[in-house]
């Protein structure tokens, strides 16, 4: 079984040097993939109910820094050790 990291690319994670910082952290705790959010926009202003927390409400707002998953995959893939790239099985 193989273990991942979902939602990455926000918070303290959201730039290059944070995200560079959680994959390896993430590898050195033997998890085989990390997983960016692949919205790039949080909603302003939205009606229904957040089903995942208790307040409702999504936990950031439209200042939120979120960016694009294939920049901030490329961000983790520039600081990549070779010896730890694999093909996908």
């Amino acid at each position: 079984m193989k273990f991942g990291v979902l939602i990455a690319n926000t918070l303290q994670f959201a730039g290059p040097k944070g995200a560079a910082e959680l994959a390896q952290a993430a590898e050195l705790a033997g998890f085989d993939s990390v997983w960016p959010a692949e919205h790039v926009l949080w909603p302003a202003n939205y009606e229904s109910r957040y089903p995942y927390d208790d307040s409702g409400e999504l936990p950031g707002d439209d200042a939120t820094i979120l960016p694009d998953p294939l920049i901030w995959l490329t961000w983790i893939a520039a600081t990549a050790p070779r010896s730890s790239w694999r093909p996908a099985s």
